[in-house]
């Protein structure tokens, strides 16, 4: 019996939403991009936690620097696409590296 566990979300590396992978899923990616950042190639399923957001004002929302209700990972591997990058801190976006856990 294989220990491979198979991820059902990939996390944006910009603002660590998490969202569903589909069969169709590179094709959605690369079209709409993330809802949130609106990143297109910067998503990965190497990620670990899971934060859901419900309500506005939360310790957790606060200390994970997450301004929108939905799902999100806690750390992220990877490094996200230079273009959207870019253009997401040129819409006037702060990017937080998620590699590790934040610290107050």
């Amino acid at each position: 019996m294989s220990n491979i566990v198979k991820k059902k979300f990939k996390a944006c590396m910009i603002c660590s939403a998490l969202r569903p992978i589909t069969r169709s899923d590179s094709s959605d990616y690369n079209t709409e991009g993330c809802s949130n950042c609106k990143s297109v190639n910067s998503f990965t399923t190497h990620y670990k936690g899971l934060i859901s957001i419900s309500n506005s004002g939360g310790w957790v929302e606060k200390w994970q620097r997450l301004e929108k209700k939905g799902l999100y990972s806690i750390l992220i591997d990877g490094v996200p696409d230079e273009d959207d990058l870019n253009e997401f801190e040129q819409n006037g976006g702060t990017y937080f590296d998620r590699s590790q856990s934040f610290r107050l």
